[in-house]
C-alpha cells in the first residue's frame, strides 16, 4: 500500500513538472501565440458585445501583410456581420505583457462608433499567471488628463467642447513590446464638415505620453 501510494506521489509530481515545463517552454516559444490563449479565456460577459466574433483573423493579416506578433493582434467587426446596427464599425486591440514575477499581463482596448466616426470606448487588464485568468484592478492602462496632452494655447473651440473632451478624453493606444504610446485623437471635431482644408478649423497640437513596461505597470 505504502509503494502504491508513493508511487501515486511520484506520478503526480512528474505531471506538474511536465505542466509546469509546458508553460515555460510556451512562453519561450517565439511562435506560441500567448495573445490568442489568453483573450479566449477572457469571459464574453467582461468584454463589450460588439467582440463577441473577434479574435486573430489570419487570413485577413495575410492580406494586408499583417505580420504575426504571439503577443498581440488587431481585431475589427461591421455591426451587420454580428446582427446589430449595421452603422457600427468596432476594432480591439489585444496586447500582452510579461510580468517580471511569472506569467502575463493582458490589456485590451475597444474603438467603436457608427458611420464612419470611431473613438475610445471600453479598455482593460487580465493577469495570466500558472495558467488562471484573473482581473487587474489597479495596474490598468494609463490614463493621462486630457488637459496634460492638449495644447489648450491653440483652441479654437468653446468652454463646452473643452469641458466634454476633458471629461471624455477619445484616447488612442499603441502597444510595443517594452512601452505604449498614448495620445487623444481630436479627428472627429472636423468629422463630416464640408469644405477645402483652408476652411476647416485648426485643431490644437496633442502631446504623445510613452509609458515604459517595468515588469509589474508601465511608468
Amino acid at each position: 500500500m505504502k509503494r502504491i501510494l508513493t508511487l501515486t506521489v511520484l506520478i503526480a509530481g512528474f505531471c506538474l513538472l511536465a505542466a509546469c515545463d509546458k508553460q515555460k517552454k510556451q512562453s519561450q516559444d517565439p511562435n506560441h501565440d500567448i495573445a490568442m490563449e489568453i483573450f479566449q479565456l477572457i469571459p464574453k460577459s467582461d468584454l463589450p458585445d460588439y467582440c463577441v466574433k473577434m479574435g486573430r483573423n489570419a487570413e485577413q493579416d495575410s492580406t494586408y501583410g499583417v505580420p504575426f506578433d504571439p503577443r498581440g493582434f488587431s481585431s475589427s467587426v461591421q455591426g451587420s456581420e454580428i446582427d446589430l446596427d449595421s452603422g457600427l464599425f468596432a476594432s480591439l486591440v489585444f496586447h500582452c505583457y510579461p510580468l517580471s514575477t511569472g506569467g502575463w499581463r493582458a490589456y485590451w482596448v475597444t474603438y467603436a462608433g457608427f458611420d464612419g466616426l470611431c473613438g475610445y470606448d471600453h479598455s482593460g487588464a487580465y493577469n495570466y499567471v500558472d495558467g488562471e485568468l484573473t482581473p487587474e484592478p489597479d495596474w490598468t492602462l494609463p490614463c493621462p488628463p486630457a488637459t496634460e496632452l492638449i495644447d489648450y494655447a491653440h483652441w479654437d473651440y468653446d468652454e463646452a467642447e473643452k469641458s466634454f473632451i476633458a471629461e471624455r478624453p477619445n484616447y488612442l493606444y499603441a502597444f510595443y513590446d517594452d512601452h505604449v504610446d498614448v495620445t487623444i485623437d481630436l479627428d472627429y471635431l472636423t468629422y463630416g464638415l464640408e469644405g477645402d482644408a483652408d476652411d476647416l478649423p485648426d485643431l490644437p497640437a496633442v502631446a504623445i505620453r510613452t509609458y515604459t513596461w517595468n515588469g509589474t505597470c508601465f511608468e
